[in-house]
């Protein structure tokens, strides 16, 4: 039988949890499903989630240029029909997280908005952070990411805790 459509937000749960337990291939398995049970989603919500789960799994499995591409075709759609859980600034920054995890950090640095010494966006924030341990600037990173467990203890919007916990982890 059919699955109602709301089951969709269940699978991408699933799909980022496998993830983050580094199961792959369940992760793409539950993704996939969401396609299957939600096929015409009537906001840009689901699609958006997809898409960064789709590239976090991409860079897992050593595709960098398809995770970027995929990053950026959902930047494009959510310009024309921007959806009510995802700001610009949300994608941007998981845009340049996706260049990290593939070591272009060149790349993240250029998309960032010039001119901004400190984001106030959370997401920025750890990209900031991230670029500033790959130039070795521990302590300012260190800064940065404190900042965010004190004003984000228990998770950010869209990311566990885990993900500033393990930067700051790396960056002491």
């Amino acid at each position: 039988g059919s699955l109602p459509q709301p089951v969709s937000i269940t699978f991408t749960a699933l799909s980022h949890l496998h993830l983050e337990r580094n199961e792959i291939e369940l992760a793409q398995q539950y993704l996939d499903r969401v396609a299957e049970v939600d096929p015409n989603p009537v906001s840009t919500n689901i699609p958006v989630l997809v898409s960064i789960l789709r590239a976090k799994i991409q860079v897992s499995e050593g595709q960098a240029d398809e995770a970027r591409a995929t990053m950026q075709a959902i930047r494009n759609l959510h310009i024309q029909k921007p959806s009510g859980v995802w700001s610009d600034d949300d994608l941007l920054a998981n845009e340049c997280l996706i260049c990290i995890r593939c070591g272009d950090f060149e790349a993240a640095k250029s998309m960032l908005p010039d001119g901004e010494k400190e984001f106030e966006h959370c997401l920025l924030q750890l990209v900031q952070a991230k670029l500033l341990m790959h130039q070795g600037n521990f302590e300012s990173a260190r800064k940065i990411l404190n900042s965010l467990l004190m004003k984000n203890p228990l998770a950010m919007v869209t990311e566990p805790i885990m993900v500033i916990r393990v930067a700051l982890a790396v960056c002491l």
